[in-house]
């Protein structure tokens, strides 16, 4: 899956004074407290939030606590925190991604993202999980002493054709079938390992859609 060709696109990529990637149509950035508007559009928007975990919207109280847990994370140079997605060009705020570690302990990250409905269905989810996944991650584990994971894990459900595809697409791997959230979910796998083995790098670019 990740050999298969691509419109290859550098992904530039700063951790110094601010976490970020840019990709061919994103900017995507270490949260901050001037999100919080933004996340609360975000998560208060019950179509966006419809297959994601619980499917309910959060409440402006816990985006707050949400983003002071990342922010704090970010500031101690962990990099599996939120991160806010922008549109390059225009600057508008797109929606959230992010790999988690908070509150685990089995070496593990997980991921999630969640876009406004305009941005659905025109590739920019499966571009921002690609940058993060495929090359963000395995950049910053080789450079930095930060915490470390050993596998990145998702959940999508299978009436979520979009999200399956698009972890399919980032090299993730179907391990088990789960009860979680009060649905059936698709568990999918994919090891720091296997992505140091596929991916194609060149200092420190790597090539990216």
């Amino acid at each position: 899956m990740l050999n298969k060709p691509i419109e290859k696109e550098i992904c530039k990529l700063t951790i110094d004074p601010i976490y970020s990637i840019q990709t061919a149509r994103l900017y995507i950035r270490q949260t901050f407290k001037n999100d919080l508007d933004n996340f609360i559009s975000l998560y208060g928007d019950e179509k966006v939030m419809e297959k994601y975990t619980d499917g309910n919207i959060r409440n402006p109280e816990r985006i707050k606590i949400m983003i002071d847990i990342n922010i704090k994370r970010w500031e101690e140079k962990n990099p599996y925190s939120s991160m806010s997605i922008f549109d390059k060009e225009t600057n508008e705020f797109m929606g959230n991604i992010f790999i988690s570690s908070f509150e685990r302990s089995d070496n593990t990250g997980l991921l999630g993202f969640l876009f406004h409905q305009k941005f659905w269905n025109k590739g920019f989810a499966k571009e921002a999980a690609f940058a993060l996944t495929n090359v963000f991650i395995p950049y910053i584990t080789s450079v930095s002493n930060i915490e470390t994971i050993n596998e990145i894990i998702a959940y999508a459900r299978p009436d979520n054709l979009a999200s399956n595809k698009i972890l399919q697409f980032c090299g993730f791997e179907l391990s088990e079938v789960v009860e979680k959230f009060g649905a059936e979910r698709f568990k999918y796998s994919l090891t720091l390992e296997r992505l140091k083995n596929s991916r194609i790098n060149h200092e420190q670019n790597t090539i990216c859609i």
